[in-house]
């Protein structure tokens, strides 16, 4: 999961927060965050309105995407706004037009959360 990053993220960015925008139906990322005293820095949105969704894409520094494999349509439409984005993907299970490694995107592969704070310190 990617809050498994967060503790990394917030020792190099307290003022970090890990905005979930939408419904949230697998709440086991809100247990973890507890558990590793991170939850101070999660915020749900809770359901929104697509037309609201470019609003907080323009408030947002990265995009991060971690539901299956792939880039989802919330990460292109991330990478249409101009926002860097970091998915559980792999050149191979994703449209090579879409990626330009650091620049727009950063791939890790889902198994190694670990990564992911650098991977979205370089997005």
């Amino acid at each position: 999961m990617l809050v498994e990053a967060l503790p990394k993220v917030l020792a190099a960015v307290p003022d970090a927060k890990l905005l979930v925008v939408g419904q949230v139906y697998y709440p086991l990322f809100l247990e973890r965050a507890k558990a590793l005293g991170v939850d101070h820095a999660v915020i749900s949105t809770g359901p929104v309105a697509k037309r609201e969704i470019p609003d907080y894409l323009a408030a947002a520094t990265v995009e991060c995407h971690e539901q299956g494999f792939g880039i989802g349509t919330a990460s292109l439409e991330a990478m249409a706004g101009g926002v860097p984005v970091v998915v559980p993907a792999a050149r191979t299970t994703s449209p090579a037009s879409a990626w330009r490694t650091g620049r727009t995107s950063c791939s890790a592969p889902p198994a190694t959360w670990k990564r992911w704070p650098s991977a979205s310190s370089r997005a």
